[in-house]
């Protein structure tokens, strides 16, 4: 697999409930320049997620504690949704699976 598909579904904060709609985003995360057998391209890959995800789920305002707190829950979500691709990925290149941030 040269690369890993980062997918998450962000809710839009609507001025009107009613309005409320669902989008989804998605990055790919290139992995082809990696040797991830290696500890340190394991680590590098985990960072690459990261920032997707940090991407993905975009940034909210210092003082809106509500928009962090999803953002937060929004990036959780989307790391635990591409760790079983990068479980395989690591998988095939015979690496240890555990995430390098933990």
């Amino acid at each position: 697999m040269k690369t890993l598909l980062l997918a998450a579904l962000a809710a839009t904060t609507p001025l009107v409930p009613v309005t409320a709609e669902t989008v989804q985003a998605t990055r790919t995360v290139a992995v082809h320049d990696l040797d991830l057998s290696r500890p340190g391209h394991r680590t590098r890959l985990d960072r690459r997620l990261t920032l997707a995800a940090r991407d993905v789920c975009g940034e909210a305002s210092a003082l809106d504690l509500v928009g962090k707190r999803r953002v937060q829950r929004c990036r959780i979500d989307v790391l635990e949704r591409a760790r079983p691709a990068r479980d395989r990925a690591l998988a095939r290149a015979g690496g240890a699976t555990e995430w390098a941030g933990r």
